[in-house]
């Protein structure tokens, strides 16, 4: 029966739906004979009043027997027709309202060129992707805002290096447009492709940024140092414009590692005023142009939209045409439909924006209930519909990320804004909504983010704890 039912899924139109009619005509034709129809006429039976009676009654049950079959073929077809054309809308209404995805910017250092940065940055992270394992693990390891001299040994030889590199990047980022490749029609799997293979190699290069602008900073050069900084965060941005979930995650390493450079040089003492200031003017542009985890999964409802079409012909990634009779069997309360399922998924996907950008107007503690249905939709929720639990993906642990990100943000540009001398309230705390922490004490300015579970009184580190459970707060320091 499996086989049977596999090989009717499989099969096209033109044949499976022959066989559907006749099997219907069958189960029909049973139907009547239960009642009567076809029967010998019982001698005893010549009452014509009975007759008529049981003509009626016959009539009554081919109708019924034909109608109910008719009426739910019809209304099926109806419905698809219509979850159908809502679900075109809805994509067309979306792919109008985000535009084109080249994007013009002003470049943050430069004088505007003609063209587009993109292919320009995957050149230069093509480049640092040929540094060695060794060069790429020394510069991962320089990587901490409290101070650790045998980490940087082997980091400044290789910024001494491969100091091109960052130049490159800085011509990368001059150009006028920026346009991330995004293959829209392959669905949200592989359309992000070559995005992730350039992440890796900018990522580099963020991490040699902050051996850079560290060791400038030192030298007393604080306009190279911040120009470093400058050059990373905007390619964070950049690589986050009008991009789906994986572009945006993606932009995190990127931009949150040349924050940490920026902190990094922050904790220098004779940092000059005039460089503070500019600093926190890079960081407030920094908070203003970078998208928001909401208008990224905006955009990644495009991509749903490719791989519910993908997914209906059995052609997303190595998908056969077996899992695509399974989703369809799965949607039996649609009859079977992955048009009507896929309007579905459409509309919760759209829901569920609404919900993030929510999400992002509470405190951490307050917003629980939302993270809870982003996990009910990925785990299928009540009903456990396949299709949901295909495309919808906890992301409860990438919004921790996201406050985390935009608190070591925060933390900078109350450090910036420390050291150029201004006073007033400090920047907005992600996790609570309310103004971050400080406190001097033994010489020792400290700013905190209170994370996810409450006020620590600034125990913590710039990560807030370990990854699995950022119980402390998080924490930047800087000597007075």
């Amino acid at each position: 029966m499996d086989a049977f039912l596999k090989w009717l899924a499989e099969s096209p139109p033109w044949l499976s739906v022959p066989i559907v009619l006749a099997g219907i005509t069958v189960c029909t034709l049973t139907f009547l004979r239960a009642f009567g129809v076809g029967r010998p006429r019982k001698p005893a039976e010549t009452d014509p009043a009975k007759i008529a009676a049981r003509r009626r009654k016959r009539r009554v049950a081919l109708a019924v027997a034909v109608g109910i079959p008719v009426v739910l073929l019809v209304g099926q077809g109806i419905r698809i027709l219509l979850a159908g054309s809502q679900f075109s809308a809805s994509q067309d209404a979306l792919r109008s309202r985000l535009g084109s995805r080249t994007v013009t910017r002003d470049p943050w250092l430069d004088p505007p060129q003609d063209g587009d940065s993109w292919p320009a940055y995957a050149e230069v992270a093509r480049k640092a992707s040929l540094l060695s394992p060794g060069d790429k693990e020394a510069l991962m390891n320089a990587g901490d805002t409290r101070f650790i001299e045998s980490a940087w040994a082997d980091s400044k030889v290789i910024a001494g290096r491969e100091g091109q590199l960052v130049a490159e990047l800085r011509r990368a980022a001059a150009h006028r447009t920026i346009t991330v490749p995004i293959d829209v029609e392959k669905g949200h799997i592989s359309a992000t492709t070559e995005v992730s293979a350039v992440i890796p190699g900018l990522r580099t290069i963020a991490r040699l940024i902050l051996v850079s602008a560290k060791l400038k900073s030192d030298s007393g050069d604080w306009v190279g140092a911040i120009d470093d900084v400058a050059v990373g965060l905007q390619t964070g941005c950049d690589l986050a414009r009008k991009g789906p979930i994986m572009a945006y995650f993606g932009a995190f390493p990127v931009g949150g590692i040349s924050i940490e450079a920026a902190a990094r040089i922050l904790q220098n003492r004779s940092i000059p005023r005039t460089a503070a200031v500019r600093l926190a003017a890079l960081l407030e542009r920094y908070g203003r142009e970078f998208t928001s985890m909401a208008d990224a999964a905006d955009a990644e409802r495009l991509l749903i939209g490719a791989s519910l079409r993908l997914i209906r012909v059995g052609n997303l990634e190595d998908m056969k045409a077996e899992h695509a009779y399974g989703f369809r069997l799965s949607e039996w309360m649609n009859g079977g439909s992955l048009t009507i399922a896929g309007r579905d998924v459409d509309r919760d996907w759209t829901a569920f924006v609404e919900e993030l950008r929510e999400s992002s107007t509470r405190a951490w503690q307050d917003a629980g209930h939302l993270r809870d249905r982003w996990l009910a939709r990925s785990i299928g929720g009540p009903w456990r519909r396949p299709i949901y639990m295909a495309l919808f993906i906890d992301l409860s642990d990438q919004a921790e990320t996201d406050r985390l990100h935009r608190a070591h943000l925060a933390l900078t540009l109350a450090a910036a804004r420390f050291r150029a001398g201004e006073t007033g309230e400090l920047p907005q705390d992600p996790f609570t909504l309310r103004p971050l922490h400080s406190q001097s004490l033994n010489s020792i300015r400290k700013f905190w983010s209170e994370g996810v579970n409450g006020d620590q009184f600034g125990d913590g580190t710039w990560w807030g704890g370990v990854s699995v459970s950022r119980t402390p707060d998080v924490v930047l320091e800087l000597p007075e």
